[in-house]
Parts: C-alpha cells; sequence; structure tokens
C-alpha cells in the first residue's frame, strides 16, 4: 500500500514538473513571437518613415534611392511574408479581438505599399539613369497620399503592441 502510495506521489510529481516545462515552453515561444511580431513592425515603420522623408525632402538620386529602397523591400517583404503566421499566432496567443486589431495593421501596412509602389516608375527611371532625381511633384502627391495612412498606422501599432505585452 505504502509503495503504492509513492508510485502514485512520484507519477504525479513528474506529471505536474513535465506541465511546468510545457508552460514554460509556451511562455518562452509566446514572448518569441512577440519579440520577432514587434521587430517586423517596428522595422517597418522605421524603413517607411525614412523612406517617406527622403521622398519628401527631395533626397531622390539614385545613390540616395539605394541606401533606403532595398531596407524597405526587406522591412516590408519580411512583414508580408510572415504575415498569416503572425495572424494565427495573434488569433491563437491572444485571441480575435487582437487578430482583428492586427489585420487593422496589416490592412494600412498593404495600403501604405501600394503607394510606395506608384514611385517605382519614378525610382526607376533614376536607377536606370534617365532621370537625375524623382520628379518632385510626382512624389509629393504620392507622399501626400501615404502621409495620412502612416499617421494611423503609427499610432495603432504601439498600442497594439503593448496590448500584447
Amino acid at each position: 500500500m505504502v509503495t503504492s502510495m509513492i508510485g502514485l506521489v512520484a507519477f504525479s510529481a513528474d506529471k505536474i514538473v513535465e506541465h511546468i516545462k510545457l508552460a514554460a515552453n509556451r511562455a518562452d515561444q509566446q514572448i518569441s513571437n512577440y519579440n520577432e511580431l514587434a521587430t517586423d513592425l517596428s522595422d517597418y515603420i522605421f524603413f517607411t518613415e525614412v523612406l517617406v522623408k527622403f521622398y519628401s525632402q527631395g533626397w531622390t538620386t539614385k545613390s540616395s534611392l539605394n541606401k533606403i529602397v532595398p531596407r524597405y523591400n526587406n522591412a516590408i517583404i519580411k512583414l508580408r511574408k510572415r504575415e498569416y503566421v503572425n495572424l494565427a499566432l495573434v488569433h491563437r496567443l491572444w485571441g480575435k479581438k487582437s487578430a482583428n486589431e492586427f489585420t487593422e495593421i496589416m490592412s494600412l501596412v498593404k495600403r501604405i505599399d501600394a503607394l510606395v509602389h506608384e514611385l517605382n516608375t519614378e525610382a526607376g527611371a533614376v536607377d536606370s539613369g534617365k532621370k537625375e532625381k524623382v520628379d518632385p511633384a510626382v512624389a509629393k502627391a504620392i507622399i501626400d497620399n501615404i502621409k495620412p495612412l502612416f499617421k494611423a498606422l503609427e499610432s495603432k501599432v504601439p498600442l497594439f503592441l503593448i496590448k500584447l505585452y
């Protein structure tokens, strides 16, 4: 009888330790997922802000654009490539409301990126040597459309990330 009780206690202790380890691993994974998502969003916001600044200031020579465009492209690719993985993780780890907020954020990201793509014709002409700089009037019209979307994104992302943390 005593042996059975000791065995039962040992079995229960092993199960408790196993559950604690699983919970700790889940918490570590949640933190890791949060950090990656937060970094990806922060990178995108930063490089979008710099891109807007370059175009707004007329810093659109080939050498100037080569400093920012690849970085912007890398940030958007990284964020968009993991969009549905992040959506699923946010939904699973933080719930439907947070997933809906993430979807709204990604909608803004996509709208901004679509406008950034409108700059490609001008940037391509500069890159190919057909133009020395992007036409300021063309850039201004597009950047003026990006700015309110970017402002909305800048206000939503920090609040979203704070809620998740």
